[in-house]
């Protein structure tokens, strides 16, 4: 789709981002898994959105319901063109979710406070899952990055189904009104953009925010190292945080454990 022929709305992200290509869409069942099926036909970096998706995607067995009126797209990058390294990429799903923070606070009302990061890819807002980051490396093309971000924007809990009615959020229902979601968008892509031209805010500013504001933070965990529910890859243990490496600390009666990967199954 050419950008003569994109939506009114998608024109002004064209305008703000011309480097970038736009892939809009009404429907998909998952934007990363367009992304990342059809890697090799896009430039980079690419912004893949739709108005619609019907089975998106999470960490594990975890999925993504997108409601009507939630803010659903990936963004298709090169680490190197940033000169990022190999060993930063894993960072860049907490960087995503800081990002995303930090866009929200700039365009909305919402309270710094209430807005918090949960390792190692959500961002929660008053206690309630608002966003969902999911980055993934389509197998032929070990080069690039998929960022698939789902936040709540307008899509009321209300009109969630029941088993989200009491764990999920959306930006409206905080606010009491419906948002500009365009705008937000193009204010998470210009800090996005900022924070991968920047080797400080990845090295030193986003750190400082999600070991600032993070979720779980002194509760107490049960992570899924394997991400498959047997007994043998759990470990229980009070959160101490998140290093400047992106580990979660979890601190059970032997030791501190440092973990890259894995599921969080429950915490209190």
């Amino acid at each position: 789709m050419s950008s003569d022929s994109l939506p009114l709305n998608l024109n002004d992200v064209q305008r703000e981002f011309p480097g970038w290509q736009i892939d809009p869409h009404e429907q998909l069942s998952s934007t990363n898994r367009h992304a990342v099926e059809r890697a090799g036909q896009f430039r980079t970096p690419t912004l893949v959105i739709t108005e619609k998706q019907t089975a998106g995607r999470g960490r594990g067995r975890n999925f993504w319901i997108s409601g009507e009126g939630s803010l659903t797209f990936s963004l298709l990058i090169e680490p190197v063109q940033y000169s990022i390294p190999a060993n930063e990429i894993q960072l860049l799903s907490l960087m995503t979710a800081a990002v995303v923070r930090q866009a929200i606070i700039n365009v909305t009302e919402i309270q710094a406070s209430s807005l918090q990061l949960k390792w190692p890819n959500d961002l929660y807002l008053q206690g309630r899952k608002v966003c969902g980051i999911l980055l993934e490396q389509p197998a032929e093309k070990r080069s690039l990055l998929v960022i698939g971000i789902g936040l709540n924007v307008n899509n009321s809990k209300a009109g969630m189904i029941a088993e989200l009615q009491h764990t999920a959020i959306s930006l409206s229902d905080i606010l009491g009104a419906e948002l500009d979601s365009i705008q937000l968008l193009i204010e998470i892509m210009r800090c996005f953009e900022s924070a991968l031209q920047s080797v400080e805010n990845r090295t030193q500013l986003f750190p400082q925010m999600w070991q600032r504001c993070h979720l779980l933070d002194d509760t107490l965990v049960t992570l899924d190292r394997g991400e498959s529910g047997k007994p043998e890859d759990l470990i229980i243990g009070r959160c101490e945080g998140i290093d400047e490496d992106g580990a979660l600390l979890l601190r059970d009666q032997y030791t501190t454990h440092r973990i890259y990967s894995g599921v969080i199954r429950h915490w209190s």
